[in-house]
């Protein structure tokens, strides 16, 4: 694929998401946005960021019996952020939102350029369907929608990052380099802790690596990562309940 072509399309999709969604800007916090961010106390600066580590998505402690047991703490940590620049301020949230989706849109178009070896036009109308479909509506223009959309990016980057991984596996079988593996683990985590859903990531890269004739490595990493990311909110969820 031209190179030139390649970035006209990505630009183009990128254009669309932005702008498709850029009314929604103005509006105000909306249903669950009121419990997740305007009563949410893990956004205020005098709340202890490890907060973040022992609350659920709408700052209830894990091991509370109320706990929705929603473990997000990445998108939390987005929230905060926000609020840190912009108080509650709805524009700068709904606006951080869009770039999300933009971004979601851009890896959408360069994973089909990818993995399907497309032309650029196929891969600009699918990159533009997901940008304007209105299946993103709520995702987007709910503020707690982000949950979502960071974990299609760190998804989508997961599956690009392990799909060179397995390109560059040499004739002996072996990756020249593992550093690509190493950071589709990290994407994992990240996608895992922006919503549990993320943790589909690690079962399609699995079948991915099967069909292609691999699996050790991954696992044992996986693996890895699992013993680390579960350990803290299993032990908040059932560690205090009496």
């Amino acid at each position: 694929m031209d190179h030139r072509s390649l970035l006209a399309g990505g630009l183009f999709v990128s254009a669309a998401a932005f702008f498709v969604f850029l009314n929604t800007l103005p509006a105000e916090f909306v249903y669950d946005d009121s419990r997740a961010i305007v009563r949410n106390a893990d956004l205020k600066a005098e709340t202890s960021w490890w907060n973040l580590v022992l609350n659920d998505y709408w700052g209830t402690p894990m091991s509370h019996m109320g706990s929705h047991k929603s473990y997000r703490p990445l998108t939390v940590a987005t929230f905060r952020a926000n609020y840190a620049l912009g108080a509650l301020d709805p524009r700068g949230y709904h606006l951080v939102n869009v770039l999300l989706h933009t971004l979601a849109t851009a890896l959408v178009y360069l994973f089909v350029s990818i993995s399907f070896s497309v032309d650029w036009q196929l891969a600009t109308f699918c990159g533009a369907l997901f940008a304007v479909h209105p299946i993103h509506s709520e995702a987007v223009a709910g503020v707690v929608g982000r949950a979502d959309i960071l974990t299609t990016i760190f998804v989508i980057s997961g599956l690009l990052l392990f799909k060179l991984h397995v390109a560059s596996r040499t004739a002996s079988g072996r990756p020249a380099s593992e550093w690509r593996l190493w950071f589709t683990v990290l994407m994992a985590g990240c996608a895992l802790f922006s919503k549990e859903q993320g943790i589909a990531l690690l079962p399609i890269c699995f079948a991915y690596d099967l069909t292609r004739g691999g699996f050790g490595q991954l696992a044992l990493k996986v693996s890895t990562l699992l013993l680390c990311l579960i350990s803290v909110p299993l032990e908040r969820m059932g560690g205090r309940q009496r």
